[in-house]
């Protein structure tokens, strides 16, 4: 069985990977488990408090964990949290999925330094995928492809954008 962890900043980013596993799966026998982490601030453990999705069996032929860690700062250190342990039960592949924001685009270099920095590449050396853009804001700078699903929702959307931008 190939298995892959994604760690992701948060829930918009768990729905795309998780959407963006089953898309470029196809036909294969894919299974994902969906993880939600939660905790760790003022000396409070880390603890899973959502499972979705299926455990780990071997007739699958992928088996995906998308864990959710609920803010940038802790996919990397979910990660350096969980690497032996995933290493242990047979993960192949590790990818970090985070925002640059509220950094700057000047930032990028000392992002990617920082993910690397301390972060284990034997056995299984874990991936950045840093978006530029919030994933939220390319919804709102591509306000068009809402009517292009369904037509109805043209007024309404274009309606709420005008209200948006005029509370801005």
């Amino acid at each position: 069985m190939n298995k892959l962890a994604i760690f992701t900043e948060g829930q918009t980013e768990r729905t795309f990977a998780e959407w963006l596993v089953l898309s470029l799966g196809g036909g294969a026998r894919v299974e994902i488990r969906v993880e939600r982490v939660h905790g760790g601030r003022r000396g409070d453990a880390r603890r899973i408090i959502e499972i979705s999705g299926t455990n780990e069996v071997a007739s699958h032929e992928f088996f995906v964990l998308i864990v959710d860690c609920g803010q940038d700062e802790r996919v990397k250190s979910d990660i350096l949290d969980r690497h032996d342990r995933l290493i242990s039960a047979g993960y192949k592949h590790i990818i970090g999925i985070r925002g640059l924001f509220p950094h700057s685009r000047d930032d990028v270099g000392r992002i990617r330094d920082g993910f690397v920095f301390k972060l284990p590449v034997e056995p299984v050396k874990p991936a950045l995928i840093l978006a530029i853009m919030e994933a939220e804001a390319w919804f709102l700078a591509e306000h068009s492809h809402f009517p292009r699903i369904l037509t109805s929702l043209k007024q309404s959307i274009t309606t709420r954008l005008v209200h948006m931008w005029n509370v801005l």
